[in-house]
């Protein structure tokens, strides 16, 4: 039986769901003469406002928060900048990739996710090809404009009047996941005081390599199912893939097996799924996993509905970039309880 699981940029039948403000407490900012690294481009979206949030608890009552930067969900841009602005249809397909990713951590966190005006999909394949720069490029794209502008405010305005130094999982998918790694290597090298309470950052979706990992000392791949601190992530791809995947990129990227919770190359059947997320509803044992640390992969066999041929030039031919989250859904969701509890008892 094949199942279907929609593109997250093509679903846009989740209603919106932005939770509002409360009190008046006083408004703390802070702005690019903070980043020594880089000046930040253009003026920050004002994260005071409710209606720049996708998702922001209003009355927080777990002891750890969930920040979620989602993934592209907006297809082609109105202008030339590259950019989706932020309007009804880019909240409705952001809430969509929510729902198939961040939610998985709901039951026990405090959820806080900001919109950003992202790259959009045709932006962000403008880059892949021969000569085009990749993965490399993308991200100076990001970090030259507004995605890194709003999500640093975000930050910013998060940390600063409603985190209120509880610890924190840092979560995204493909382009939040490049955002999130922008995040690490810059936001937190500026705030120390903020890695110290991540949890674990599930930047799913893009590839971590051992020299990104080795200019980067403050930060490390996690290594078991229970370690804190750390990133968490792994790019699925089917078995046979020929053509390059902008998700692995070069260099043999990290990938943890979200059956297992190894960085090896053991294989793990499909019965150990605690369920995918599929339409709506959870199917236990349906897909497997093992590292091809070749490859640099994570590869599902029991799964072939791939990313469509036309983003084939940036995703491959086998590509499964769009189910990551889903295919392991439950077990995501269990090991983020494990981890804020090897995190709480410290």
């Amino acid at each position: 039986m094949k199942i279907k699981i929609a593109l997250f940029s093509m679903v846009l039948t989740v209603f919106m769901c932005v939770t509002c403000f409360a009190g008046t407490k006083e408004i703390k900012m802070t702005t690019s003469e903070n980043y020594a690294i880089r000046p930040l481009a253009g003026e920050a979206l004002d994260y005071s406002e409710s209606t720049n949030w996708l998702k922001r608890e209003s009355n927080p009552k777990n002891a750890v928060d969930l920040f979620y930067i989602y993934p592209t969900v907006v297809w082609q841009s109105t202008d030339e900048t590259g950019l989706a602005q932020i309007n009804y249809e880019h909240k409705q397909a952001a809430m969509s990739a929510y729902e198939g990713q961040g939610s998985a951590f709901a039951d026990y966190t405090n959820v806080y996710a900001p919109m950003y005006r992202q790259a959009c999909i045709d932006k962000a394949m403008s880059f892949m090809g021969e000569g085009k720069g990749g993965t490399d490029a993308f991200l100076e794209f990001l970090r030259n404009n507004l995605p890194r502008t709003d999500i640093y405010a975000a930050l910013d305005y998060y940390f600063n009047n409603i985190n209120n130094g509880r610890p924190f999982i840092l979560a995204g998918h493909s382009q939040g996941s490049s955002m999130s790694s922008i995040v690490l290597e810059e936001y937190f090298k500026v705030h120390p005081e903020y890695l110290e309470r991540m949890v674990a950052c599930y930047a799913i979706g893009f590839p971590f390599s051992s020299e990104w990992l080795a200019k980067n000392p403050h930060l490390k791949f996690a290594s078991g199912e229970t370690d804190t601190g750390c990133i968490v992530s792994w790019n699925t791809e089917g078995p046979g893939a020929t053509m390059a995947n902008a998700c692995i990129g070069v260099g043999h990227p990290y990938n943890i097996n979200p059956l297992n919770w190894k960085t090896d190359d053991t294989y793990v059947p499909a019965s150990e799924n605690l369920g995918s997320l599929i339409n709506g509803r959870v199917y236990a044992g349906y897909g497997d996993a093992q590292i091809d640390s070749k490859r640099g992969a994570l590869i599902c066999t029991t799964y072939d509905e791939y990313c469509p041929m036309e983003m084939a030039a940036m995703m491959g031919d086998k590509s499964l970039h769009t189910v990551d989250y889903q295919m392991y859904y439950k077990n995501i969701q269990e090991n983020g309880k494990k981890r804020i509890e090897a995190f709480l008892a410290k």
